[in-house]
């Protein structure tokens, strides 16, 4: 048992924060990065090719692990089919990584590879599903027994703010019918939309058997939130952030405000397990907004 899924079973409230892996295959970063978040979270989730080509998760972890900090493998679906999922997973274990994050992830024409064919064998709710045989079955996809099970954590994404909120909190609750350990969610920056989608999912009753971790982010700039909005669908940073941000002298300061600000009212939620903080290249800030925000993982 890792010691992210110990404390995800022990009710304790989860702190992550995300990684970035670099554009080349030098870890003097990502090691100084864990370095600096040891003690202070629970587990650094190594993000996988999110923009474009980066030194694989798997390659990543094995850094932020020998510099004394649980890592989590990033897995998509758009780069593997099943059989390089399962077999990543194997491999990943066997180097002593066992939590992992499972997504579709984005579509390769908003990176850097916008040529490059997405795979998607299995969807990330199928491949939660063929994980979780791994673990409790000891069987792979096609049947074939395992020598052995893996004790693996595994965790999905949620995405309240995209689409129909409906269906979102319906492809939530699948996540954790196929076996989802825990759940972090895009950065909350509507809470309103953020509260309504965690209303449908307690009328389920699905806080009680997963561990839901909202996500946060520390915006620098509103030219930062507005090629945010603009990129990534479903993001919504609303118009007010945007103009709180715009009037500032200080947009970073204020940027930090705004997030320490939401995890005080995401904090109070009922069914919320924790937060991750999402980086994307600015890690270095990420000790500063925990201090910030007085959360230190329990």
């Amino acid at each position: 048992m890792t010691a992210l899924s110990e404390a995800i079973k022990s009710g304790r409230r989860i702190i992550t924060g995300g990684l970035t892996a670099p554009f080349g295959a030098d870890p003097r970063r990502i090691k100084g990065v864990a370095a600096a978040l040891r003690g202070k979270v629970h587990a650094v989730v190594v993000e996988e090719n999110v923009d474009g080509v980066h030194m694989s998760s798997i390659a990543a972890s094995l850094h932020v692990k020998g510099e004394g900090v649980e890592p989590v493998v990033t897995l998509l679906t758009r780069d593997m089919n099943r059989i390089g999922l399962q077999s990543a997973v194997l491999g990943a274990v066997s180097l002593g990584v066992n939590d992992f994050l499972v997504l579709s992830g984005h579509h390769q024409g908003l990176t850097t590879e916008k040529q490059a064919r997405g795979v998607y064998d299995v969807d990330s709710i199928q491949a939660i599903r063929l994980f979780r045989a791994m673990r409790e079955e000891g069987v792979f996809a096609g049947g074939q027994k395992m020598e052995s099970p893996v004790p693996i954590c595994i965790g999905g994404a949620a995405n309240p703010f995209a689409g129909p909120i409906d269906l979102r909190a319906l492809r939530t609750e699948k996540k954790v019918r196929a076996g989802a350990d825990f759940i972090i969610t895009e950065p909350v920056f509507d809470l309103a939309r953020f509260r309504e989608w965690l209303e449908l999912l307690r009328e389920k009753g699905v806080p009680e058997k997963v561990c839901l971790i909202a996500g946060v982010m520390w915006l620098e700039s509103a030219g930062e939130a507005k090629r945010l909005n603009e990129k990534y669908r479903g993001m919504n940073i609303p118009d007010a952030v945007v103009e709180r941000l715009s009037r500032a002298s200080d947009s970073r300061r204020e940027g930090l405000a705004i997030a320490v600000e939401m995890i005080d009212q995401v904090r109070t939620l009922d069914g919320v397990r924790g937060f991750h903080v999402w980086a994307r290249g600015r890690e270095e800030a990420i000790p500063e907004l925990l201090d910030a925000a007085r959360i230190t993982p329990s």
